[in-house]
């Protein structure tokens, strides 16, 4: 029977190896995961060792020359060196420690891993005095490398919460259980058990509990520390089955989610409760679909919120509204679900909720203010200077000379601030509008220049256009007239007014030319600026209606002045449709 003990021994050591070939096959499925390729040397390698050690089995009773033994035992050494700094580097890359992933450093680590192997055996075959040296360096390197994985894993299995923290338990466990059967191989020897390789085998079928139960390789970390648990915003992982794989901080104290939960599916974890939501009044007031409730420790959620659809359903979601009622009062957010990729397949979802509460309260602050204002510009103002221009006309239609140029001066100037009134409520008709429209650039020119001649019979206006449709906004026109207005109102001596347009590609150039004294630089830099202050300001709001006009139009302007005149140049965008508005 003892004749047949090492041709058994064979054929259980290859069928071993079978473990570790079946985990490099399904870490190249996925070689596209953090570790998954350093999974797949660990695999090949321990498979190859137990290979390897079943032909040593046979190397007595087939008699194979002394010179294959050698080999075959440097192989067996090696195959293991690398299959233990296979595993470091699948830890190294599992919790993104890039430092260990540099390519002089693999070199050196696996030219260690074979040299080591050589040396030792050829120093034994040859009875050299190096060899014990030699023997307690190769198994010192398989011992600090196996260490140095395991000491990554334990860090991350400390530092993790949920699935993670399952799937770097496990992966310490598989890893301590070959270190572990190393360290036995070393006290205890038996010539038909390889402790090694038993170990490494047993680690590998733990391995395999981390691929299937814990999903390793389809969820790998995404809880990096500085990219999900320290982030503000709450954040929540669902894995491909739509479980709850993990969530930080912020969304365990928002959503009041405790570590029981983590692994959960999340129609359990963000489910329903019928009597908090029978309270009408705590959602009352809210700017936005309210999609859950979390009060007094209880919490509820609308499963027909898209929000929550998307992660009970686990589906991608862009940019959502959501709005969450606390005891502190109603919070917004802008969710998004994206998927998370793992070889041809989705490994799950990472939702993040963005809160946006203070944007949107300053946002209903400036759309109060916005009307405010406009309010006060439209009415109040304007009829208060109505008042006084015609107070000011009568007095310079009765009083003396003198007076009556004082009161001139009064009117002129209400005049500029009535037109300033009028240009500040045509900037807000144009940011409140709608989106571009299709409009023939010729009849948009032609109505402002009628307008212009009406107004200013002495200046001269000269047209010449393409017959185009441009996509603009619908108070454009307002601009135009604006930029036409200020070409000869700011004229003190003949006004000539040059209007010209040409079409480039997709885009028509309209350019607005005329002979004044040009604008002031200090007008032109408050636009570059985009801002105006105290000190810095321009004297009108001419200027931004034609700037936020053009925007808004999807276009662009531009100035060019000097002392014989200024050229305003608008880019406009061609209308893909033929249907014009009127405006």
């Amino acid at each position: 029977m003892s004749s047949h003990l090492p041709f058994v021994a064979a054929v259980v050591y290859t069928l071993i190896g079978a473990v570790p070939a079946a985990v490099a096959a399904v870490s190249w499925r996925n070689r596209g995961t953090p570790g998954a390729a350093a999974l797949v040397v660990t695999g090949l390698a321990a498979a190859a060792a137990s290979i390897v050690q079943a032909g040593r089995f046979l190397d007595g009773p087939l008699g194979l020359s002394a010179s294959v033994g050698i080999v075959l035992h440097i192989a067996l050494l090696a195959s293991v060196n690398v299959a233990v700094l296979g595993t470091l580097y699948v830890a190294a890359e599992y919790t993104n420690h890039t430092w260990l992933i540099r390519r002089w450093l693999l070199a050196v680590l696996a030219f260690a891993a074979v040299a080591l192997p050589v040396g030792r055996i050829f120093a034994g075959a040859v009875d050299s005095q190096a060899f014990g040296t030699l023997a307690n360096a190769d198994f010192l390197y398989r011992v600090v490398v196996a260490v140095s994985g395991l000491v990554l894993f334990v860090r991350q299995y400390l530092g993790s919460q949920g699935v993670y923290r399952k799937q770097a338990g496990a992966l310490s466990l598989g890893l301590a259980l070959g270190a572990g059967f190393g360290l036995l191989e070393r006290l205890y020897s038996d010539p038909f058990v390889e402790f090694t390789l038993l170990g490494m085998s047993g680690g590998c079928v733990v391995l395999g509990i981390a691929l299937f139960r814990y999903e390793f390789l389809q969820t790998s970390p995404i809880a990096r520390e500085t990219l999900f648990d320290y982030v503000s915003d709450p954040v929540v992982a669902v894995d491909a089955r739509t479980h709850v794989a993990d969530a930080n901080r912020a969304a365990r104290d928002t959503f009041g989610i405790d570590d029981r939960e983590i692994g959960q599916r999340a129609e359990a974890v963000f489910s329903t409760d019928e009597e908090l939501t029978s309270s009408e009044s705590v959602s009352a007031g809210a700017a936005a679909p309210v999609g859950g409730l979390v009060l007094d420790g209880r919490r509820h959620f609308d499963p027909s919120h898209p929000v929550i659809e998307a992660l009970h359903r686990g589906d991608s979601l862009s940019e959502t509204e959501f709005a969450l009622v606390t005891e502190g009062g109603v919070s917004y957010y802008t969710v998004t679900s994206t998927a998370l990729s793992a070889g041809p397949d989705a490994a799950g979802h990472l939702v993040v909720f963005r809160e946006v509460t203070a944007e949107r309260e300053r946002a209903q602050d400036l759309d109060i203010l916005k009307e405010v204002l406009s309010r006060v510009l439209r009415h109040n103002l304007r009829n208060e200077i109505t008042v006084i221009r015609g107070f000011a006309s009568s007095i310079s239609d009765k009083g003396d000379e003198g007076t009556a140029a004082e009161a001139e001066r009064i009117v002129d100037r209400t005049n500029v601030l009535l037109n300033t009134s009028e240009t500040a409520r045509a900037i807000k008709n144009v940011i409140d509008s709608t989106e571009p429209v299709p409009v023939s650039l010729g009849e948009l020119v032609a109505r402002a220049v009628e307008t212009a001649r009406d107004g200013h019979p002495g200046a001269t206006v000269d047209v010449d256009v393409p017959d185009a449709t441009v996509s603009i906004n619908p108070e454009f026109d307002a601009a135009l007239r604006e930029v036409i207005e200020n070409a000869i109102v700011h004229n003190d001596t003949s006004p000539h007014v040059e209007i010209t347009g040409e079409r480039i590609d997709g885009v028509v150039e309209l350019r607005i030319s005329d002979n004044g004294p040009g604008i002031p630089e200090y007008e032109l830099d408050v636009l570059d600026r985009g801002e105006e202050t105290s000190l810095d300001h321009g004297s009108g709001a001419g200027l931004w209606l034609i700037q936020i006009a053009t925007e808004h139009s999807n276009g662009d302007c531009r100035f060019e002045t000097g002392e014989d005149g200024t050229t305003v140049t608008i880019r406009l965008p061609v209308a893909e449709s033929a249907d014009r508005a009127t405006l």
